[in-house]
């Protein structure tokens, strides 16, 4: 086992483009190294992206800018080349160290609890915090010999796979989901209604509150961050201090909420009561859903068609930060079909919601054995 420090083992990179659009945009997400466009839903790079950095496949990249205090660097394996944005450090293994050290080996340490805990030592900044590739340099890295690397990378790479056949089996249930949906419309009479025609009341924000972390979560703080791609709330939960003095915020069976800023405007939750009691934020809507007029999981649906997601990029507004009001989310205009025919695609959509429900919980025990073994490994 030999010890090494990043910079031993690092070079960085500043190749740029000469010309707009030269590579296709990337971002590095929580998940990889993604096309901008996919990710955000659009392209929000710069209208011209001359002087990008070029990174290239066995290269790695990190968003540098963090809002939650974590930083993912990412290896680029699924496209040989691509730009990111001229704030992401771009560096890759030096030529010398290559027979010592895996790349795959040391993406997968980028992925440990002990480099996470490290980065946090090196941010800088208060709102956002900053992580520059000079003080990532400095955390140390034990590296054992090659081949015992090609033992670990196999070995986490076949959880990898299995866990990546079970994300493309959820993809095709949400295609299949989409696809139900527009027999739905096709196959019934529809008339396109304005939301604020569909809801009870007026929409309200939410509160402005602080979050805190806690092991023991009696009332949940829901903010934009907390909702995921698929529209349901991630694993970890947050408070606020004397929740109970915001019973007015707490969200009941039949609400659903609306991110309005950022870029997770368009982004909806609709409450589920098996999340237990949830406040919601105030970068969010609430809508209360009429129950005679729609059924909820039909406009959940609803908000996951192209046609609403096409709607959100017209609508938001540009600025510092992308948003939609309240009152632009009443105008948008839904297409609706009859009550009993939205009851019926309803009970398909939650056996298929409980298949997903199923998946989810099957990747969450293959990234409890991949902890486990990045846990004895990299310790």
């Amino acid at each position: 086992m030999s010890k090494y420090t990043l910079k031993e083992l690092l070079n960085e990179i500043n190749d740029k483009t000469t010309v707009n659009n030269q590579y296709e945009v990337l971002t590095s997400s929580q998940n990889g190294i993604v096309s901008q466009a996919d990710y955000f839903k659009k392209n929000i790079s710069s209208t011209d992206n001359t002087g990008y950095k070029i990174i290239k496949k066995g290269q790695f990249t990190y968003r540098s800018m963090s809002d939650t205090g974590y930083f993912y660097i990412n290896l680029l394996s699924d496209r040989e080349i691509g730009i990111v944005s001229p704030a992401y450090p771009v560096f890759e293994i030096k030529n010398e160290m290559k027979e010592k050290v895996l790349t795959e080996y040391l993406a997968l340490f980028f992925k440990t609890n002990y480099f996470m805990e490290q980065t946090k030592k090196y941010a800088k900044g208060s709102t956002r915090l900053s992580l520059k590739f000079k003080q990532i340099i400095n955390v140390e890295i034990e590296v054992p010999e090659i081949d015992e690397q090609r033992k670990i990378v196999e070995k986490i790479s076949n959880i990898n796979k299995a866990s990546m056949c079970l994300k493309n089996t959820y993809s095709k249930l949400n295609e299949l989901l989409n696809s139900l949906f527009e027999n739905a419309i096709i196959n019934n009479n529809v008339s396109y209604t304005k939301f604020k025609d569909l809801i009870i009341g007026k929409p309200e924000y939410g509160i402005g509150e602080s979050a805190i972390e806690s092991d023991e979560v009696d009332v949940r703080y829901v903010r934009i961050t907390d909702i995921d791609e698929n529209g349901d709330l991630v694993a970890k939960k947050v408070t606020i201090e004397s929740p109970y003095d915001f019973d007015h915020y707490l969200l009941s069976e039949g609400e659903i909420i609306f991110a309005r800023t950022g870029a997770t405007v368009g982004k909806t939750y609709l409450y589920n009561p098996n999340d237990g009691k949830c406040l919601y934020a105030g970068y969010l809507i609430r809508f209360v859903l009429n129950s005679d007029l729609v059924n909820p999981y039909y406009i959940k649906q609803f908000t996951r068609t192209h046609e609403y997601w096409n709607w959100v990029n017209l609508s938001a507004k540009v600025g510092t930060q992308p948003n939609i009001n309240a009152q632009q989310y009443s105008d948008l205009l839904m297409p609706v079909i009859n009550k009993n025919a939205q009851d019926e695609f309803a009970k398909t959509f939650k056996n298929v919601e409980n298949m997903k429900k199923n998946i989810v919980e099957q990747m969450e025990q293959l990234n409890n054995l991949t902890n486990s073994y990045m846990n004895e490994y990299y310790s």
